[in-house]
C-alpha cells in the first residue's frame, strides 16, 4: 500500500532539518489510537494510566519528602523530575483525549497543520521523558540500587524504574504519537541542563539528602571531577540520543504493523472520514 508504514524515503525524509520542529501533518493521531479501538477503550486506558502515575509521584514525593529536612531535594534527582514529567504528559494527554471524544465535541477543530501547543508541549514531554527514563532506568540497576530494601521503596523503584519506561512502550504501540529521529535533540539538552543544574548547585554549596557534597555517589565534583564530567556528557551527549534512537526504532516497527505512513510528506487521512468518528 502505498505510504505505509516508513520506507526508505520516508526514514530519508526525518533527516529533514524542518523536522526539528514540534509540528506534524496530521494531529488527530495523538488523540486516537492506531488500533481501530473504540474511543471509549483509549480514552478509559489514558485516564487509568494518568490516575495511576499521578497517584504514584504524589505519594513518592510525600513518603521520601516528609523524611527529609530540605524537601526540595526530592527533585535533585533526575528519576523523580523525569517520573514527574511523565505523570505531567499522561495528565494532560488523558484530559485532552476525554475532551476530543466528549459528545458533541468537534475532530474538525483538531484536523489543521498546526498542532494545538498543548499537544506540542505534551510531545515535547514524551520526547524528553521516553529516552531519560531508559537512561535513569540502566543507571538505577546497574549503579544506584541499593541491595537492602524496605518492601514499600522496592515498589517504588518498580514504578520508577520499571513501570516508567513500561508505560511510555505501551503509549508508543497503543497511541499515534510520532517519534522523530531528530526531536533526539530534546532529550540531550533536557539532560545537559540537569547536569548543568547540578554543578550549579555544588558550587553553591548544595548537598546531598544526607549532607553529601555528591547528590550521586559517581558524579563527585569534589573529589573526581574529570570522572564527574565524564559521566555528565556521556549521558548528555552519547547514552540519551541512544536512547532516542531505540524509540524511533520502536516507532518505525509500529508503523509498519498497523500501517500508517510515517514522513512528514504523507498524506493526510480525509478530512471527513476522520471527522466522523465516533465520540463517546
Amino acid at each position: 500500500m502505498a505510504g505505509c508504514g516508513c520506507d526508505v524515503r520516508a526514514c530519508r525524509s526525518e533527516l529533514r532539518l524542518d523536522n526539528l520542529r514540534l509540528d506534524f501533518h496530521n494531529p488527530y493521531v495523538f488523540v486516537k489510537s492506531q488500533w481501530s479501538w473504540h474511543p471509549a477503550v483509549f480514552v478509559t486506558y489514558r485516564v487509568l494510566v494518568a490516575v495511576y502515575l499521578a497517584g504514584v509521584t504524589c505519594f513518592d514525593g510525600v513518603y521520601h519528602g516528609l523524611s527529609l529536612d530540605h524537601r526540595y531535594k526530592v527533585l535533585l534527582y533526575l528519576p523523580n523530575l523525569t517520573f514527574v514529567l511523565i505523570a505531567g504528559y499522561f495528565v494532560l494527554m488523558a484530559t485532552v483525549t476525554v475532551f476530543y471524544n466528549l459528545p458533541g465535541s468537534s475532530y474538525t477543530s483538531l484536523l489543521r497543520r498546526t498542532l494545538p501547543w498543548y499537544l506540542k508541549l505534551a510531545w515535547l514531554l514524551y520526547n524528553t521523558t521516553a529516552a531519560t527514563s531508559v537512561l535513569v532506568t540502566v543507571v538505577h540497576w546497574t549503579l544506584v540500587r541499593e541491595t537492602n530494601q524496605q518492601t514499600i521503596d522496592f515498589v517504588i523503584d518498580v514504578n520508577k524504574y520499571i513501570l516508567n519506561v513500561a508505560f511510555l512502550f505501551i503509549e508508543l504501540i497503543f497511541s499515534g504519537v510520532p517519534v522523530r529521529i531528530l526531536h533526539g535533540i530534546y532529550p540531550m539538552v533536557w539532560v545537559a541542563l540537569y547536569f548543568v543544574m547540578l554543578v550549579v548547585y555544588w558550587a553553591m554549596g548544595g548537598t546531598g539528602v544526607n549532607g553529601e557534597t555528591w547528590v550521586y555517589v559517581f558524579i563527585d565534583y569534589d573529589n573526581s571531577w574529570g570522572l564527574a564530567v565524564a559521566y555528565s556528557l556521556g549521558a548528555a551527549f552519547v547514552a540519551a540520543p541512544i536512547a532516542h534512537c531505540l524509540w524511533f526504532v520502536v516507532y518505525i516497527i509500529r508503523s509498519n504493523i498497523v500501517c500508517t505512513p510515517c514522513s512528514r510528506g504523507s498524506a493526510r487521512a480525509p478530512l471527513a472520514a476522520e471527522s466522523e468518528t465516533t465520540p463517546l
